[in-house]
């Protein structure tokens, strides 16, 4: 069984941490690392997964939650590679999709919306992050192999 805290918990439990108002504290910790560790298409369902809980109702008071210096320390950002920009990035992107999945959201306003202006910069600078990972010679070399479909085929 996994700590209250872990990093490592399945969606499904951030989801519901996420609504309960563990933000900081457990959720952006997780989808950092989870971030490391994933493909693009995996790691984005996860973030929409996690980000469709509930937002709080009116009187409702979220567990404690924890200022910055009494929070756990991101594993993730001990990374060198992403670190704290990139931590930034999906603090800023998981609170905009959170924000606008709320079935009484209203769609955003053209630029007007400055979060949802600076969820789509979150989104493209985590892009352009993993396009500078490197990659597996399979796919830098077109070699197909059973679990790694190129372009143009049906699997793709």
């Amino acid at each position: 069984m996994l700590a209250a805290d872990s990093v490592r918990h399945d969606p499904r439990y951030l989801h519901h941490a996420l609504a309960l108002g563990r933000f900081d504290s457990l959720v952006v910790r997780a989808l950092h690392h989870r971030y490391l560790r994933s493909t693009p298409a995996d790691w984005l369902r996860d973030l929409n997964l996690v980000a469709a809980a509930p937002q709080a109702f009116d009187g409702f008071a979220p567990e404690h939650v924890p200022a910055g210096d009494e929070l756990p320390p991101c594993p993730a950002c001990a990374d060198p590679e992403s670190g704290a920009e990139a931590h930034a990035e999906i603090r800023l992107l998981l609170a905009s999709v959170w924000r606008l999945s709320a079935p009484s959201a209203a769609p955003p306003s053209g630029h007007a919306d400055r979060r949802a202006v600076l969820g789509r910069a979150s989104l493209e600078a985590l892009c352009a992050d993993y396009g500078r990972r490197p990659r597996p010679d399979q796919a830098t070399t077109r070699t197909s192999t059973p679990s790694l479909p190129t372009a143009g085929s049906t699997r793709w």
